[in-house]
Order: structure tokens, then sequence, then C-alpha cells
């Protein structure tokens, strides 16, 4: 009901909408979000929500893939999105092309916000491979994803093509001395960092050697 009235226009102001902490589920639920995020044209529904919070929701891996290839969508205006905890550990099929990567050059997304989700290795992967081209975040948080050292080596690896990232949250991972003297400082001490604001890595096992 909620996405039948925004697509019919029926909430013409609206720009920001919060269904955190609720049931939506499944391929029906997953369809729904994503239709919210893309315009089939420009006059579509009259309105371009901007923020959408779907955090704690029981979407899960094989359905989120809608919702992250939405995102990569060229009518896709949304500049904020939170799915916290929302039982992803692998973003399922989401690939990066040729003409998703020339869409990003002109991505409107400046906040991605995947806290609390257990990423495996193969998510990292893709999720390394969707920041890379997404050129105009601002602000990524990964708190609390279970992300171990091999993961900030093949994020630290993409964030160099992303100039205006200004908040990076790594906090209550598994990140250790030697993945921050061997990704982290590199991409600083080499002059190729994006120009931080808010670096977070708190309640990792980081010492006094990798500080």
């Amino acid at each position: 009901m909620i996405v039948d009235g925004i697509r019919k226009g029926k909430y013409k102001y609206l720009n920001s909408l919060d269904v955190s902490n609720n049931r939506i589920c499944g391929a029906i639920g997953s369809s729904a979000i994503a239709q919210l995020l893309v315009y089939q044209t420009e006059e579509d529904a009259g309105i371009r929500l901007e923020t959408l919070n779907i955090s704690q929701n029981l979407i899960e891996d094989k359905h989120s893939i809608k919702i992250f290839q939405a995102l990569l969508d060229p009518l896709c205006y949304l500049k904020n999105i939170v799915v916290s905890k929302i039982g992803i550990t692998m973003i399922s099929g989401v690939t990066v092309t040729t003409s998703n990567e020339d869409a990003l050059e002109k991505s409107r997304l400046r906040s991605i916000v995947l806290n609390e989700n257990i990423m495996r290795s193969m998510s990292v992967a893709r999720l390394s491979s969707f920041l890379g081209v997404s050129y105009n975040l601002q602000s990524i948080s990964l708190r609390s994803c279970s992300l171990e050292d091999y993961s900030l080596k093949l994020i630290c690896e993409r964030l160099i093509a992303i100039k205006n990232l200004k908040k990076l949250d790594c906090s209550d991972n598994r990140f250790t001395d030697a993945c921050i003297i061997e990704s982290l400082a590199p991409l600083i001490e080499g002059g190729m960092c994006p120009p931080f604001t808010q670096l977070i890595f708190s309640q990792n096992n980081i010492t006094s050697k990798g500080a």
C-alpha cells in the first residue's frame, strides 16, 4: 500500500521513508523496495525519494540483489540508504558492468550504511566492486560486520576512486595491526587517501603497534 501510494504520487512531498524494524521479507518485499528506488520516467510519481531506511527486516541474501542492483540504475535518485541488520551475508549476484560504471559516474548515492550484516568473503569482494564505482559516496558505514584483515585490503583498493569520501566507519570488526600497517597506512602515506573528516576503527584488535 505504501509503495503503491508513492508510485501514484499520493505523497508528492515525500523525500524520506523509514520502514525499519518490520517484517518486510522475501521476493515481494525486496521487489517493492526496488520499485521505490528506480523511476521509470523523469516524471514518474512526481517525487524523488532521497533517504530510505529498511534496517532490521527479513530480506536476506537471495532477495537483496534486487535492491542493490536498483542502486546501480541511472534512474535511481536515492542519496542515503540504511540497510543494517537485514540478514545479508553475501551481496548476491550484484554485478558491475560498463553501463553501470558509466551511470555511477553521475550517481546520486552519498551514504550507505550496512551495519550488523555478517559479511562473508564473496560479499566483501562484491561490495568492494560496488564501492569502487560509487564515485560520489561521502559516507560508508560497515560497523559490526565481522570484517577481517583481508576485507580492509579489498576495500582500501577501491577507496582511491571515491574522491569525496569523508567518513568511513569500520568499528567493531576484527581488524588487527597487520591490516592497518599493510592496507590503510600505505593509502594514507601515499597521498591517495580520500579527504576523510571521520575515520572510525574503534573496537577492533588494534594495539599500539597498529596505532
